[in-house]
């Protein structure tokens, strides 16, 4: 009885396991590295932790073997089926490869369609380029924007010819290519020059300002020639007697003769003979260079009564008054007080003085006639 009862024991056993044990696609098994995936709302599988012979539920309790194959089979919880996505590798590599190949092919047509963009951008771009050339062209050729009118202002000694000669312009010059920078540049190298404004006035007018330099002096050399200077120390030119007129000419070039007044300048006599002398340059004679900053220094009074200057050294520089009063300056060194103390003396021996010396501040002297025409002697 008892062997009996083992064998049916073992019978039941076996049948017992087989009936719990989870079916299994055939030469196939869960991996290790699987994550957990939820088959089923109840059940749910570790593929990570252990093979799939692993995960048996185990057992609430020890059946009888006297018991029903129903109440065994009742006491275990059946397993079911695993997903076919988590058992075939093959699929989920074959669904990686696709999604690669996916994003290959994406890419490339991505590169293709910035490929066909950049060519078209390129081909409007030099559309618009040629458009914009021939737009241009139309432009800066057409006859309504060629020079007609000529406006020159400001020129007192230059003639409108002699500055109109610095543009070089013809019957179809455009006003919107003229380079008024390289005529401005052209017409500062004159000496009269000191400024210029070149404005274009659209559609054809052209416009020319210009500020002239002042002439100042007459410059006499003892026994040699004569030259024009400008108040701000620039050499005008060579003075020459042309048609009983004064011009103003340079001897280094070709440049056309300018003429002047002679009551517009004030005669600046017996200077030494110089050799650097160069039209165009800043004075560098110390006896020029004195009168200058002496005509500058002096009051407007004695400015207005001044008819020439002579300076055959710095220390004899002297001034001859419209009533031939000669008043002795010497340095233009503190000439603002010798002017004054000249302008004083002029005034109280008005009519009597013919010599005032103030070349020294600390003992100004003077000189003059009595009423009986004898003279008189300085205080």
């Amino acid at each position: 009885m008892a062997s009996n009862y083992r064998q049916k024991s073992a019978y039941w056993e076996r049948k017992r396991r087989d009936d719990a044990a989870p079916r299994r696609r055939r030469d196939e098994t869960v991996p290790r590295t699987r994550r957990r995936v939820e088959v089923s709302s109840s059940t749910t599988y570790d593929t990570k932790s252990a093979p799939v012979e692993q995960q048996r539920p185990a057992r609430k309790k020890s059946v009888s073997p006297s018991r029903s194959v129903s109440q065994r089979t009742s006491s275990f919880e059946v397993v079911p089926d695993i997903p076919d996505e988590i058992v075939g590798t093959d699929a989920v590599v074959a669904k990686e490869r696709r999604k690669v190949v996916l994003k290959k092919e994406e890419r490339e047509r991505r590169a293709k369609r910035d490929q066909n963009r950049s060519i078209l951008v390129i081909v409007a771009a030099g559309a618009l380029a040629v458009i914009l050339i021939g737009v241009t062209t139309t432009f800066l050729t057409s006859p309504y924007f060629h020079i007609t009118d000529y406006i020159v202002n400001g020129n007192a000694h230059l003639t409108n010819e002699t500055v109109l000669t610095y543009v070089d312009t013809d019957e179809s010059t455009s006003l919107v290519t003229l380079d008024t920078g390289a005529i401005r540049r052209e017409m500062l190298a004159n000496p009269w020059v000191e400024e210029v404004a070149i404005h274009k006035r659209y559609p054809s007018t052209l416009e020319i300002v210009v500020t002239e330099r002042m002439p100042f002096g007459l410059v006499s050399e003892t026994g040699g020639s004569r030259w024009l200077i400008a108040e701000d120390g620039i050499w005008l030119g060579q003075v020459l007697e042309k048609d009983g007129d004064l011009v103003a000419d340079d001897p280094r070039s070709d440049s056309v003769p300018v003429s002047f007044e002679r009551d517009d300048v004030i005669p600046v006599n017996d200077i030494p003979p110089t050799t650097d002398i160069i039209v165009g340059m800043s004075s560098v004679n110390d006896e020029v260079n004195n009168v200058l900053a002496v005509w500058h220094g002096i009051d407007e009074e004695l400015r207005a009564q001044t008819l020439l200057f002579s300076a055959p050294e710095v220390a004899l520089t002297k001034i001859v008054t419209k009533d031939n009063v000669e008043v002795f300056i010497g340095s233009a060194v503190d000439i603002n007080e010798k002017s004054k103390v000249a302008v004083q003396l002029l005034s109280e021996h008005a009519g009597k003085v013919t010599l005032i010396n103030v070349r020294s501040l600390d003992r100004p002297t003077w000189r003059g006639l009595d009423t009986s025409g004898g003279a008189a002697t300085k205080p």
